[in-house]
């Protein structure tokens, strides 16, 4: 039987917590992902996290109070997980907000999903932790489909149907672990939009101003489309 593959995301600060929590899922026989027992000297460790999480049969959560707050890598290792939960049925989406002492699951609101959204275990109760391993061990892996590739000639299609918000969405999924900077100039783009609808919501701006505005943001993605077309050209030419 195809070992289950279990992914922990954590605060650096509970690491000692953690290590008993991997040592006992490694026990029971789990293929258990954990930062400094799976990177490998050199490895590009961002890239690494997106796969391991992609391929993952369930992604544990851990939950303390070291981590409200907190910003950081832990915080994308959520917020990739919820991207990648919106790509499969919810009856799959295998992700397990862990409470380590008892602390409440954050409000974490990512796309159209929260980490409240997902019913959650507190290892502070007796039996909390054997309930879980037979969670896992009970489950079914469940099929995965391949992360989305980048096109932009989709890319822009949509953008030209005037999906802005889907090709946005689009572009913060395949840049946030490959793409920092691009991820980056993303997340500004998608502030942006927001505060042009809230605004367009409120009767705020005139009619003229939107499509100036929105006229912008199109420039601006297709700008961000255009420069990772480039980048994609140069790693291609590199792999051969």
């Amino acid at each position: 039987m195809e070992q289950k593959k279990v992914f922990i995301a954590h605060a650096n600060e509970d690491k000692p917590l953690v290590r008993s929590l991997f040592t006992v899922l490694k026990g029971a026989n789990f293929d258990v992902w954990m930062d400094e027992h799976s990177i490998s000297p050199g490895e590009h460790w961002k890239s690494s996290i997106a796969k391991a999480i992609s391929s993952s049969d369930f992604f544990l959560a851990c939950i303390s109070a070291n981590l409200i707050d907190k910003t950081g890598v832990v915080q994308q290792e959520f917020r990739y997980a919820l991207n990648e939960a919106e790509k499969y049925p919810l009856t799959n989406n295998k992700i397990v907000p862990v409470s380590l002492d008892g602390t409440a699951i954050p409000d974490s609101p990512i796309g159209n999903l929260n980490l409240r959204d997902f019913h959650g275990v507190d290892l502070t109760v007796n039996g909390t932790l054997e309930n879980l391993i037979h969670q896992i061990r009970s489950s079914n892996s469940k099929t995965k489909q391949s992360t989305p590739a980048f096109d932009p000639n989709k890319l822009k299609t949509r953008l030209g149907q005037g999906k802005i918000q889907e090709v946005l969405n689009s572009l913060d999924t395949i840049t946030i672990y490959s793409d920092n900077e691009a991820n980056g100039t993303v997340k500004i783009i998608m502030a942006q939009y927001r505060t042009l609808c809230q605004d367009i919501n409120r009767g705020q701006i005139s009619y003229e101003t939107q499509r100036m505005e929105h006229a912008k943001l199109i420039r601006s993605i297709l700008m961000v489309i255009e420069s990772m077309s480039t980048e994609s050209i140069k790693a291609n030419g590199r792999a051969l």
